[in-house]
């Protein structure tokens, strides 16, 4: 009985440490089957990869209880999905400008703002965001976060993103739904 239980702890260590491992190829449709070239973002890191068209993208990474984004909660989305706005709080480690984009699935930046943030919490609203799935993206000195929002507002609007406070004096506690 013993041994059983040992080993079956194993297994669910071994299975928690997986690797994920993807293997992309590209092709072309519709006019052209040729594909010259290939650029990736890596919208987490912010690393930016050519490829030609013919190589093979080869993913590797461990996914588990260490993530950054999950473990850290340096960016919470809320609520998510949104309608006709929603909060973005960000933890800045080093003062300095810092770019936020709102990248559509397409690849195409649909609102882009450059803005001096101060260490610690930074709250944001942002609204006017039309239905769909986007990528919000942080990149500051030392820093880089992503994370997907989804939004259900029916109207085209106008994408706004406005300051709303520094949560060093009061910083939120209650749990956030977090995508990454």
């Amino acid at each position: 009985m013993r041994n059983t239980l040992i080993f079956f702890f194993l297994v669910l260590a071994i299975l928690n440490v997986q690797a994920q491992d993807y293997r992309i190829d590209f092709s072309g449709a519709g006019d052209t089957y040729i594909v010259n070239s290939v650029i990736v973002d890596n919208l987490t890191s912010g690393a930016t990869l050519t490829l030609n068209g013919t190589d093979i993208l080869h993913l590797t990474g461990i996914v588990g209880e260490n993530d950054p984004v999950i473990g850290n909660r340096e960016l919470i989305i809320y609520p998510n999905p949104m309608t006709d706005q929603t909060f973005l709080e960000i933890i800045v480690p080093v003062a300095g400008e810092a770019v936020i984009s709102i990248v559509g699935l397409t690849g195409k930046t649909e609102f882009k703002r450059t803005i001096f943030l101060q260490i610690g919490i930074q709250r944001f609203r942002i609204s006017g965001i039309s239905q769909g799935m986007y990528f919000i993206n942080i990149s500051g000195k030392n820093y880089n976060y992503s994370a997907k929002l989804m939004s259900q507002f029916n109207q085209p609007g106008n994408i706004k993103i406005e300051y709303v406070s520094s949560g060093l004096d009061n910083p939120t506690v209650i749990p956030k739904v977090l995508l990454k």
